[in-house]
Order: structure tokens, then C-alpha cells, then sequence
């Protein structure tokens, strides 16, 4: 009898009692490796992971690869503005030997912020003798453990959170918005695309812990002091993660002027800190280009002198002399997209209504000063989107999204409020209320589950094929530099310096035949960005119009240096092009194998599954007021 009678205690205790929520947390942990298995191994070969998908992810992970080599922060992609703004920087300067000081700095990294490549620096070096990219494989081993680590900070935020909303509203609530979290689709697309956000979702989860502390000690009529400079440190960290987190700062701050007393003292410890823990990297930048931000200051410039990929392909600095007055449109504009997208944005239906929840009474402190925090925050994050925003390339995943950070705080208030409305209504059924809950967080992982489920081609295709970038490895020496449409990924797979293809060749052949990069060329490699430009629009009266006879595979003799060339690629929409036949007849018959399986992929999409997508480039935004 005594034994039974323990074992009922035993279960009740897990069904009701204080294991309960330790069961459902280890259940929740369960349930987190096997979607990471899933999502990342493809035991049943569903392809939902299909290798990283940014290009401002791909180049900042080919960074962290750098510092894992004992480069330091050097990146093996070439802007043709950032040579001009080196260049310009030391004619100021009266440096001794120029060309050979632009050179040398043209290898670090001015772009952008340092703590998500030296983060996972770590990870690359213990894989060290995996950097080589395998032809045999789809995708690169590199792209998973990225996938990897950042599905890992996911993970670590959900259980930061989990605690947050715990001191917040209660457990049942905190472990509801922790589940919602794990199915929200955005994290999962980002937590792929190489991009920082799960750091800095982890880092911001982190400040609002802390600003949760601080409400309470002020409360208690303690020191919030402490906290505050916790906040300022967690934030230094979120700008040296993304310089545009610096705007969501902004509004935190003002936040703290009005709610806490001290407000001098506590403003001034709150900026001070994160100031001194920015500086030495802006420092860093304008001692290189003579500017804090580096060339990142030029992708502001996205929309207002064009688009940034040809902003950045000019030998032009120009564009660096924009008055304010040309940002006009794009704040405008920006602004209207911000706000007509930023449901879709914050992930769905439940983080919106945290701005129903705002008019709700909420009866703790904490509760009801914390959602005006948030807001403020958020508004200022939204004006910082609108101004930094810059040209993004792949499934409208945004380098500058901030919305992202405030989704698990806006579902918790959502998620309160929604739970108050039913307590509402009465209704004393617990399956009722179960299946409610269960509804709640189908729905919002509905998304994902449509995208877990639907089989897709094994590739982020178009426009990366890893495996034949990386024969360009082969096919080139460690000294020698690609032109190419996609510069990053050249860096990335093929480890390579990869100089952006300039706006004309002109511009090019000036490079070239001056050797202004003291350096060999080993081709071009041109891929569907441009060779399925828009013929009338992006060819023959667009950006592409210089490049047509390459993009035709037609190259001009006069003066072109790469008069060889070989397909590659699915479907053969890409190119290589050489100065002679860098590729032996046994590889071109394994690139032909290659495409061949390619093509027997597509033939093996699941009945109703969409086709191979055509290939579609960045639009280039119309100019609004240039000078």
C-alpha cells in the first residue's frame, strides 16, 4: 500500500503538483531537439534547411571563418566604393605609399558589427578541418553549424524569456508564450539565414529581464542602479551586434529619463556605458576610412542614390556627399512600409494585440510600466528601420528587421490578454480550456508547419549552388581574385577574394589593366542575379546594360581579359569565365553530373509541390532626389 500510495503522490505531483512545470519544461527541451534533428539533419530528406540564405549573413560568417584562421577581422569581399573611400580617406591623410596602405585596409572588414562573427569564430576553429567545401555535398557543413548554433540561441532566449514572463504574469503563461516562441516561423527563417538576430533576440531578451528588475527595485524603493548599468552593458553588446539596434537604444532610454528618478544619473550611466563599449570599434572604422560606420554608412543610402548593391559597385564617392535633405522620401516612405507591414513583421496574429493590451488595466506594476518601455522602444526601432534600411536579396528576410526582438514580449501581452478574455466568458471545462490553448499555438505555428512540411529543392536555388562554387577553389590560387554578381558567397564557398562586380568595365578594366588591387585575377563568375536580369529593364536600359555581352555569354574581345568560359549551375545559369581552361575534361564531366541530378531533384518535388522558382534579382529602387 505504501509504495501505491507514493506513486500516486508521485503522479499527481507531475500532473498538478511541483513537478509539473519541470516535466513540461523537460517535454518543451525534448521537443526542441527533435524539431533541431529535424529541421537541420532532414532525416526524411524534407529539405527545409537549405544552406544559409542572406548575403549579409553569408559574408558575416566568411568574416568569423577569418578570425578562426588567425586573420582578424578581414573579409575576403571587395566593394569598389570602400577602395574609393579608403582611397579618398588617405589623400586627407597624406599617407605615405597609398596604394599599398589601401590595399592592406581594403582586407578588414568596415561593414559591419564585430560580435556575431567573433562569436562564432569559436565554432569554425574546433571544425577547422571541414572548411573545405565538399562538390559531393549540397550543403555546406559550415551553413549547419551556423544553423546550428543560431537554432541553439533561439533556444537559450526562449528560456531567458520563459523566466521573464514567469516573474512577469505566472508560469502557465510563461510556459504558453515559451511554446509560441519555439513555432513562430520568422525565428526559424532567421535562425537559417546566417543573419545575428537570434543573438541579438537573446541579447534584447537579456535587457528586458533587466528592466523588469529595475521596475521592481524601484517598486520595493530599492537601487535600480545596479540593473541599469546590467541594461547598458546587454546593450553595448546589441550595437556591436548590429549597428541599427542603436535606435531601439534611443527609445529605451528616454524610457528610463521618464519612469526612473535619478534621471540624470541613471541616463547618463546608461549612455556612458554603451559609448564606451562602441567606441573603440567606431574609433577602429574612421582610423581605416575616415568614417565611424565605415562603408556600412553607405547602405543608408539604399533607395535615395539608387540601389545599394550598385551604390557599392561604383569607384564613386559621390554618393558619400548626400545632404540630409535627400533622406526625405525614403523616411517617408519607409516609415509607411513599416507600419502597413508590421503586423505581418511581428509574426502574426498574437504579438499584435499587444497593442490592444496596452489599454487593458493589467494589475501588477510591472506589467503595466514595462508595456510603455517596450513601446517606445519599438516606435523609435521603427524610425531607425526606416532610415538604415538596406537592399536585401533573399525571401524578404530584412539585415535591419528589429521587429523581430519585441515578438516574444508582444505575445506575451497578447497571449494575457487573450487568456483574460476567456477567463471572461466563465467556462469551467478543462479540455475546453486545453483545446483552446492548443488552438492558440497551432495557429500561430501554422506557418512553420506549412513550411516543415512542404518539400522543396534541396538548395537555396536561385541564386547560391555551393557545390560548383566550389571548384572555383580549385580552379583558382589563394592569391588570385574573382569578379563576380555575388562576391560574399564566392568568399564564403569558394574562399576566395571576390572584388563586386563594378558598374561597368570600364570601370573594371581600370582595375585591371592599372593593377589597382596588386593582385592576379582568376576570372569572373557571373550566377542568376545577373544572367536572369530582366532583359528589356535590367539589361539592355538598365544597371546590367555595360555587362550585356557577358551576361549574353557574347564577351568582346577588346580588352575583356577572360575570353574562356564554362556553364555551371542548375539549369547551367551560371558562368565562369578564365583567361584560359582552368578546368580539366574529368571535372566538366562531374559539373555535367551534377546538373543532371539537379535535374532529376525537380522531377522528384512531391505531387503539387511548386517547381524549381524562376530566378528573380534585386529590384532596383527608383532615385528620389538626387543631386
Amino acid at each position: 500500500m505504501s509504495s501505491n500510495s507514493n506513486l500516486q503522490q508521485l503522479i499527481h505531483k507531475m500532473e498538478e503538483g511541483n513537478l509539473a512545470n519541470v516535466v513540461k519544461l523537460v517535454a518543451l527541451a525534448f521537443l526542441g531537439l527533435g524539431v533541431l534533428i529535424v529541421v537541420i539533419f532532414d532525416p526524411m530528406y524534407w529539405s527545409f534547411f537549405r544552406g544559409l540564405s542572406h548575403d549579409k549573413g553569408i559574408e558575416q560568417v566568411q568574416i568569423a571563418r577569418e578570425i578562426a584562421a588567425g586573420n582578424g577581422y578581414s573579409t575576403h569581399m571587395i566593394r569598389p566604393l570602400a577602395m574609393r573611400q579608403i582611397e579618398r580617406h588617405l589623400e586627407a591623410t597624406e599617407a605615405e605609399n597609398p596604394q599599398e596602405e589601401m590595399r592592406s585596409r581594403l582586407k578588414k572588414d568596415t561593414y559591419h558589427a564585430p560580435l556575431w562573427s567573433a562569436t562564432l569564430a569559436p565554432v569554425f576553429k574546433v571544425m577547422q578541418g571541414q572548411w573545405e567545401m565538399d562538390p559531393k555535398r549540397p550543403i555546406y557543413i559550415l551553413d549547419k553549424a551556423v544553423a546550428v548554433f543560431s537554432i541553439l540561441l533561439l533556444y537559450a532566449a526562449v528560456v531567458l524569456n520563459y523566466f521573464t514572463f514567469r516573474r512577469l504574469f505566472d508560469t502557465k503563461l510563461a510556459l504558453i508564450a515559451s511554446g509560441m516562441q519555439l513555432v513562430t516561423y520568422p525565428f526559424w527563417q532567421y535562425a537559417m539565414s546566417g543573419l545575428p538576430h537570434m543573438l541579438m533576440l537573446l541579447i534584447f531578451s537579456g535587457i528586458v529581464w533587466t528592466v523588469v528588475r529595475a521596475i521592481e527595485a524601484k517598486e520595493k524603493h530599492q537601487s535600480e542602479l545596479r540593473w541599469i548599468l546590467l541594461a547598458a552593458v546587454l546593450g553595448g553588446l546589441l550595437v556591436l551586434t548590429h549597428y541599427v539596434t542603436a535606435w531601439l537604444l534611443i527609445g529605451l532610454l528616454v524610457f528610463i529619463l521618464i519612469y526612473f528618478p535619478s534621471r540624470l544619473r541613471n541616463g547618463f550611466i546608461f549612455a556612458g556605458v554603451i559609448l564606451l563599449m562602441v567606441s573603440p570599434w567606431l574609433v577602429r572604422n574612421y582610423s581605416l576610412t575616415g568614417n565611424p560606420l565605415g562603408i556600412a554608412w553607405a547602405s543608408t543610402l539604399n533607395g535615395v542614390a539608387g540601389s545599394e548593391d550598385t551604390i557599392m559597385r561604383r569607384f564613386d564617392a559621390k554618393a558619400l556627399d548626400l545632404p540630409f535633405r535627400y533622406f526625405r522620401h525614403k523616411i517617408q516612405h519607409g516609415l509607411t512600409a513599416q507600419f502597413s507591414s508590421a503586423a505581418d513583421q511581428l509574426g502574426g496574429w498574437i504579438a499584435p494585440l499587444f497593442f490592444v493590451a496596452l489599454l487593458y488595466p493589467f494589475r501588477r506594476t510591472s506589467v503595466r510600466v514595462l508595456r510603455w518601455g517596450l513601446l517606445l522602444g519599438w516606435l523609435v526601432a521603427v524610425l531607425g528601420m526606416a532610415v538604415a534600411s538596406g537592399q536585401d536579396t533573399t525571401g524578404g528576410i530584412s539585415a535591419t528587421n528589429l521587429h523581430l526582438l519585441f515578438i516574444p514580449a508582444f505575445a506575451a501581452y497578447g497571449t494575457a490578454f487573450i487568456l483574460t478574455l476567456w477567463s471572461g466568458l466563465k467556462i469551467r471545462v478543462p479540455l475546453l480550456y486545453n483545446g483552446f490553448i492548443v488552438l492558440i499555438l497551432f495557429l500561430a505555428g501554422l506557418p512553420f508547419i506549412n513550411a516543415l512540411l512542404n518539400k522543396t529543392y534541396p538548395l537555396w536555388w536561385p541564386p547560391y549552388a555551393p557545390p560548383y562554387m566550389a571548384f572555383l577553389e580549385k580552379w583558382t590560387k589563394p592569391e588570385e581574385i574573382i569578379v563576380s554578381d555575388m562576391p560574399w558567397a564566392v568568399a564564403w564557398y569558394a574562399r576566395r577574394d571576390s572584388l563586386w562586380l563594378p558598374v561597368s568595365p570600364e570601370e573594371f578594366l581600370e582595375l585591371h589593366d592599372f593593377d589597382r588591387l596588386g593582385r592576379p585575377y582568376g576570372g569572373m563568375f557571373l550566377t542568376p542575379i545577373t544572367e536572369s536580369a530582366g532583359f528589356m529593364n535590367e539589361i539592355v536600359r538598365g544597371k546590367y546594360k555595360p555587362w550585356i555581352a557577358q551576361i549574353l555569354r557574347t564577351p568582346s574581345k577588346g580588352g575583356f581579359p577572360f575570353p574562356k568560359g564554362l556553364p555551371l549551375g542548375p539549369q547551367q545559369m551560371c558562368i565562369f569565365y578564365s583567361d584560359y581552361e582552368r578546368w580539366s575534361t574529368g571535372e566538366a564531366d562531374a559539373i555535367q553530373k551534377m546538373q543532371e541530378k539537379a535535374e532529376e531533384e525537380e522531377a522528384k518535388l512531391q505531387p503539387g509541390a511548386p517547381p524549381i522558382p524562376e530566378p528573380k534579382t534585386k529590384e532596383e529602387k527608383p532615385k528620389e532626389e538626387t543631386p
